[in-house]
């Protein structure tokens, strides 16, 4: 059976009057084109809901996916608990409607990108726990992109940067912490399995997503989308020239937090990477340390072949 045939409505949600739908949602990682793939997304939008489906993305997600792991303490906090175990799940199930499935993107549902960079990936689940209580009672399929390491270390420094001032100290740790014990992303997906045991599990890499983004949309939705325009390459998130870092490294640390991510913005925005001016990806990291990730990925890629399907493989 095809990954295309698993992703079909489940027969409860076929067979039942109140049609209780399927959920299919990506849950990330960050740095592993999820801007693009969000936008392809919502583009096939119409070619979704004319098969009885419904999309939603961070309009509806991100703010429920960040209050998940929010922390408060006395009646405030029992209030909040309570919102996330009722009201929230209630209002992400009202905005879906009446529909035999949804598909859903929203990486924050994980973490967020520092997070990339502890002893695991994403040390704090809670975001998953809040797509549990949504499904109740349906079929909930989870889907991890993931990326090479080297890379999307880097591309997360460059990222972290735009607010952190200590994004470099921290960067170091992460990439030392991976080399060493991080259990990476064969980790993140058992973690995942122990969280929703109930989940069925997928994953697809940002090099065979590179390869052919529509393949790996037709696989999540279920929808041919060969049709659609191709969805042009997030600039806004894209990592700069390696000459950005000094002028970064220059900013005063004191700086407001809006004002320092403008700042880093137009920066960004005056050292692009290109072909005279290189990515910085491929030039932090020593030879030898660069050579030992791009191994550990491919042993890793190999264990969750063995484990979960893939989309965008063939």
């Amino acid at each position: 059976m095809s990954d295309v045939a698993k992703l079909q409505p489940s027969a409860a949600s076929r067979g039942s009057a109140r049609l209780v739908p399927d959920w299919r949602v990506h849950v990330g990682a960050h740095k592993t084109a999820t801007t693009h793939f969000q936008r392809l997304l919502a583009d096939a939008g119409p070619l979704v809901t004319d098969r009885g489906g419904a999309v939603l993305l961070e309009e509806t997600l991100r703010g429920p996916a960040r209050s998940a792991r929010r922390d408060r303490s006395g009646l405030e906090g029992l209030r909040h608990r309570l919102r996330l175990r009722l009201r929230t799940p209630a209002r992400l199930r009202a905005a879906a409607g009446d529909c035999r499935f949804v598909v859903a993107s929203e990486e924050d549902i994980l973490g967020y990108v520092p997070h990339l960079l502890q002893s695991d990936f994403y040390p704090d689940l809670r975001g998953i726990d809040l797509l549990r209580r949504t499904a109740r009672g349906a079929r909930l399929d989870l889907f991890v992109s993931i990326r090479r390491y080297d890379t999307l270390l880097t591309s997360a420094l460059f990222e972290m940067l735009k607010a952190l001032p200590d994004a470099r100290a921290r960067w170091e740790e992460g990439v030392a912490g991976l080399l060493a014990e991080c259990s990476g992303w064969p980790g993140l997906m058992a973690r995942l399995e122990r969280r929703a045991p109930e989940a069925r599990l997928h994953f697809w890499s940002l090099e065979s997503y590179s390869r052919d983004p529509a393949a790996v949309l037709n696989e999540f939705i279920g929808v041919d989308v060969s049709d659609l325009p191709p969805a042009p390459p997030p600039s806004r998130t894209r990592a700069p020239a390696l000459s950005a870092l000094d002028e970064v490294a220059a900013l005063d640390p004191s700086l407001p937090s809006a004002e320092r991510m403008e700042r880093v913005r137009a920066i960004y925005k005056r050292h692009p990477a290109g072909p005279e001016a290189p990515s910085a990806v491929s030039a932090l990291l020593a030879p030898a340390d660069a050579t030992a990730l791009a191994d550990r990925y491919a042993e890793d890629v190999a264990v969750l072949r063995a484990r979960y399907p893939e989309l965008g493989a063939a």
